[in-house]
């Protein structure tokens, strides 16, 4: 093998922007000469293949259960609410990395993709309730949504959804926050 060979790493073709396109998103990489394996790891964290793991001799693959739904950022789950509370929520971090296995030699050092969710729509339900929005239910295009909450409830239910794609796409989810009432 020359010295070239031996630094050479697949790199991805596809998916080529920072957005994933869904849940279910096929990978897919250049071959590479003298390479006789591919590894490519999907994870929540850099290094992991928490969400898929694969090796294969093959330049594509069909990752299925990637996590699209939001997380609900603020305020803190258990946290104690006012009458008007403001809930937000941000997309996944989602982190591929391919490696290059050349006989003899063994992998190469990765080729690291950082990927979003993709964009998408969320409902909100803020409810006394488990699984109801009976203060607050509907889609939101944005990121956060006040809501002005009555005192007395006893606790507070908040569940997210995303749809994946906007508008058009499934439903994922719920994400979901239990509070304290004002």
């Amino acid at each position: 093998y020359t010295a070239a060979q031996l630094t050479a790493r697949a790199q991805l073709t596809s998916p080529l922007t920072s957005y994933l396109p869904g849940a279910s998103t096929n990978f897919t990489w250049g071959a590479v000469s003298g390479a006789d394996q591919y590894w490519l790891d999907v994870g929540n964290t850099v290094g992991q293949g928490d969400i898929c793991a694969v090796s294969t001799t093959g330049t594509s693959f069909t990752c299925n259960g990637i996590p699209v739904t939001a997380l609900i950022t603020s305020p803190p789950a258990g946290q104690q609410l006012s009458t008007s509370a403001t809930f937000c929520w941000a997309g996944r971090t989602i982190y591929a990395q391919l490696w290059t296995h050349f006989p003899g030699t063994g992998w190469q050092t990765p080729m690291r993709y950082t990927f979003s969710s993709p964009p998408a729509d969320y409902w909100l339900d803020v409810g006394s309730v488990l699984g109801q929005g009976n203060l607050f239910a509907g889609v939101i295009a944005g990121t956060c949504k006040s809501v002005t909450l009555p005192t007395g409830l006893g606790t507070i239910y908040v569940q997210l959804y995303t749809r994946v794609p906007a508008v058009t796409g499934a439903w994922y989810g719920p994400v979901r926050n239990t509070y304290g009432a004002p």
